[in-house]
């Protein structure tokens, strides 16, 4: 453990000196770390740059098609939620909650405590906190998050983190790899068959999900009780994914690192879109916002690399 805490921290200095980008550390990224530790060094280098992109990706890596969005200095958000062209979410690693209602140019702190934010096309927006387990909606009339009172059984574990297609249709992934969905707001969760790390539902009912250990993505089948692999580009290790609808389908890849695809018939065929991000959002709408050194860039362009 201690060497382990020790090749972070060395690697999270080395991203900040701006020769890389280093994702915000969650609940995943230490399980593989920990339990790389009693393998021996080899395995907890190879641990070490899950979530890591090995590249430079300052300003200048950023292609036309992406439009800059913040001003000044990067904004320090770690994480995005677009809920549409007018409203965006974002969270800090340190746990703060901010909203943006001009595509990420400006941002004012909503909350603190939470280390997911998702927002739906309908304006739900949900919060969770991954370290207890909590999740919570957001208020538009007092301006907090009221916490819910999820019915979740212990064997399923902690919420790790929130996925809304709508006010009463979420989605979660918990501690323990399980996916569940709600269909009462988050008042009560029922398991479904698979074993993901990542999850994103679109307004128009479509789910997909991803599981960071194999790097593969998989699609919600049959009112999404099971899950189905879905075909990717030869060689990409899959580390995230944003669903805006059925037939707009965006990943994010840890091999190649921060590399970008897109897929607009129901995930059939996946094209690159040139850039390098280390998070992205796609909403209902067609507003995609991506990532990069904490950065807010806007796609403006859809173009294959």
């Amino acid at each position: 453990f201690a060497v382990t805490m020790f090749l972070k921290k060395a690697q999270i200095s080395y991203a900040d000196e701006g020769a890389g980008v280093h994702w915000p550390v969650t609940w995943f990224h230490w399980f593989v770390l920990l339990a790389a530790v009693p393998l021996g060094v080899p395995a907890i280098q190879t641990a070490m740059f899950v979530g890591f992109h090995p590249f430079s990706n300052g300003v200048d890596g950023i292609p036309d098609l992406w439009a800059r969005r913040n001003g000044g200095a990067p904004t320090g958000i770690g994480l995005l939620s677009v809920g549409n062209e007018k409203v965006v979410w974002g969270v800090k690693p340190d746990g703060g909650v901010y909203q943006s209602l001009d595509q990420g140019g400006t941002w004012e702190p909503r909350a603190v405590g939470y280390t997911t934010v998702s927002a739906a096309a309908d304006g739900t927006v949900i919060g969770c906190n991954g370290y207890l387990g909590v999740v919570a909606r957001w208020n538009e009339e007092t301006s907090q998050f009221d916490p819910i009172p999820a019915q979740l059984g212990a064997e399923h574990g902690l919420i790790l983190g929130v996925s809304a297609a709508s006010s009463e249709s979420l989605w979660c992934v918990t501690n323990t790899s399980n996916v569940l969905r709600s269909t009462d707001g988050g008042l009560n969760w029922k398991p479904t068959n698979g074993a993901l790390h990542v999850v994103s539902a679109a307004s128009d009912g479509s789910v997909d999900g991803v599981n960071r250990l194999q790097g593969i993505l998989y699609r919600g089948v049959e009112a999404s009780e099971s899950w189905e692999p879905v075909e990717t580009p030869l060689g990409v290790a899959v580390y995230s994914t944003s669903v805006a609808a059925a037939n707009e389908v965006w990943i994010l890849a840890s091999q190649p690192a921060g590399y970008i695809y897109r897929s607009s018939g129901q995930g059939s065929t996946f094209e690159s879109v040139d850039g390098l991000l280390s998070d992205l959002s796609a909403a209902a709408d067609g507003t995609v916002l991506g990532l990069n050194s904490s950065n807010i860039y806007e796609l403006i362009e859809v173009a294959p690399s």
